[in-house]
């Protein structure tokens, strides 16, 4: 995707968003995403991994809308356009201060054991066996609702990305929520 309004998923998302908006307000969201400009891409190439696992820092990314309340603000859940924020997030052990702010999905199963959007205990342990080389100190959650994919890939994704490279991470454990 480019970074101006002339791509043509820009024009479908403004004039679908346009309709989308009263039906959102009126509490109406299937029928706002009725005629959704779902972005597709053909442009993303493979990238074979240089070296192996045992030899890289991996780093978590979750779209489970996880974040600290001590110290980091909740996603906007609420609103019907979505988050196009991150929030870095401890691999240590310290998962009982997480937090869940989505409202795309039934948080329960991350509340029980925050593992099954957030898997840094077996990360952790993979690390220990020397299945991966190390854990980023840091992993990734964002709120994975957010309805402009081009905004999201421009900004969002961008900016993970140039996290995931500061982090010295060689690849990338993605969990899709």
């Amino acid at each position: 995707m480019t970074t101006t309004d002339e791509r043509p998923y820009a024009r479908r998302y403004q004039e679908w968003i346009a309709r989308a908006r009263p039906h959102f307000a009126a509490g109406q969201t299937r029928d706002a995403f009725a005629g959704y400009p779902y972005a597709v891409n053909d442009a993303a190439p493979f990238t074979p991994l240089r070296r192996p696992l045992a030899h890289l820092t991996l780093i978590p990314i979750t779209s489970g809308g996880l974040y600290v309340p001590a110290g980091q603000a909740p996603f906007d859940a609420p609103n019907p356009e979505g988050d196009y924020t991150f929030r870095l997030l401890p691999t240590g052990p310290a998962q009982a201060d997480l937090a869940v702010a989505h409202g795309h999905y039934d948080p329960a199963d991350a509340l029980a054991d925050y593992n099954s959007v957030y898997p840094v205990d077996r990360l952790r342990e993979l690390a220990a066996e020397g299945v991966i080389g190390a854990l980023a100190p840091a992993g990734i959650s964002f709120m994975g609702y957010a309805t402009d994919a081009g905004r999201f890939a421009e900004t969002t994704a961008r900016a993970i990305a140039a996290e995931v490279a500061a982090a010295g991470a060689g690849a990338a454990f993605l969990v899709p929520v």
